[in-house]
Formats: structure tokens, C-alpha cells, sequence
């Protein structure tokens, strides 16, 4: 996905099946280079990222697994006084009803990352950057047959804006099926308008995703 020394990414969108802990999906540096990457072993598990045009205030990546607590990844506000914003880079494990969530989130003026999981394997790993403007969270839960069978619901998250990005920032609920479509969560950008959407379907009982944007 491009030289690492001018450029951060993240995931902006998962599909498939995360049935096992060998299900992940990871956008992560190697060798001074920004990689796209995943694994699977029941159907498929894909995944969706972009990247920002930034690396100020960058961070290592940081990793939680079931069972942890919430992982501390800073405060709200970098060191010249703007935003600090933290993406999804990594999502996996057995997501197997809305028992199983990853996210980052704010509380107490800091940036967190965490989840919970009655299954196995679940685990996300994060990176935030400096911005200078962030959106609020935009969270879809999609129910099986509502509003209709085959029916995505979606919410648009910016509108006429190619400067802004927008990636996850949590995902919920019950990925596992016989069809590797069967579910999604996806922030789209539609090229004739520059909006960008978040986009959530199932199949299956119930899935929820977040995502935000940052300028």
C-alpha cells in the first residue's frame, strides 16, 4: 500500500468469516513499506484499507486479545494541541454472535482499546495518529431480514470531501456462514460524489460496525 515514511493506514472495511482464531486481518509496516494482508481457514475472510497522507504523532501498534483489559492508547489530544484519532489495523478471532466486539473508543479525555468475547481468539490491534479534525463515531447495527432479506443499511459519513478519510474504528457480532458475502462492514467512497458511506449487512443474527473520519 505504499512507503510507510508518508502515509498511515488503517482497515476501512471487513468481509467474510471469522469462525477461528487463524480468521484475521492486518494492515501493518514491513520493511519500511505499508502491507495489506489476512488468513483463513473457513471460507473467507477479507478485508478493505486506505490510507492518510500523515504520519505525525504516529504510534507503535498496539495489540489486545480476550480476557485483557482495555489497553491505554493515549490521550485525546497530541502534543501542538489537535486531535489525536485510533484506527482499527488488525481485527480476528471466532465472532460468533454480539457477545464478541473489538473497538477503540474515548473515555476520560484517552483513547482505549478493547472488546469482549465469550468464543475464542478474538483480538484487534490499533494505531493513532495527530489530525487536524476528527468526526464523531457513526455506529449501524444490521438485524438479519430488517428492513429486508438482502438488505443492507448504510449512513453517509461525509458528503463531497476528498480530503477526509473514514476507517473503523469497532466491529460486533456474528461472522460465520456457509457463503463468504454473507456479511460485511465497509466505509465506501463514491467517486462521482466524493461521499463516503458505512455500509453494514448480514445474513446471520446481528452484526455491528463503527467507523469515524479524520481530516
Amino acid at each position: 500500500m505504499g512507503d510507510a515514511s508518508d502515509r498511515t493506514c488503517f482497515l476501512k472495511g471487513i468481509i467474510g468469516d471469522f469462525e477461528s482464531a487463524n480468521e484475521w486481518v492486518h494492515a501493518y509496516i514491513s520493511g519500511g513499506r505499508w502491507y495489506l494482508h489476512g488468513n483463513n481457514t473457513h471460507g473467507s475472510a477479507r478485508a478493505l484499507a486506505t490510507c492518510v497522507s500523515s504520519t505525525l504523532g504516529r504510534t507503535a501498534e498496539v495489540s489486545w486479545s480476550q480476557g485483557e483489559a482495555n489497553v491505554d492508547l493515549g490521550s485525546e489530544i497530541g502534543f501542538i494541541v489537535l486531535p489525536r484519532a485510533c484506527f482499527l489495523t488488525r481485527v480476528g478471532g471466532d465472532f460468533n454472535g454480539m457477545s464478541e466486539s473489538v473497538s477503540v473508543s474515548r473515555a476520560s479525555g484517552r483513547w482505549w482499546l478493547g472488546g469482549s468475547s465469550s468464543s475464542t481468539g478474538v483480538h484487534a490491534r490499533a494505531r493513532c495518529i495527530t489530525v487536524s479534525a476528527m468526526s464523531t463515531q457513526a455506529t449501524l447495527a444490521h438485524q438479519f431480514g430488517v428492513p429486508g432479506e438482502g438488505v443492507p443499511i448504510y449512513t453517509t459519513m461525509t458528503s463531497g470531501d476528498f480530503d477526509t478519510q473514514c476507517m473503523l474504528t469497532g466491529v460486533a457480532g456474528e461472522f460465520s456462514s456457509d457463503n463468504q458475502n454473507d456479511h460485511s462492514i465497509i466505509v465506501w467512497r463514491l467517486p462521482e460524489v466524493q461521499d463516503q458511506i458505512l455500509s453494514v449487512w448480514t445474513t446471520r443474527s446481528r452484526i455491528q460496525g463503527r467507523a469515524s473520519c479524520v481530516k
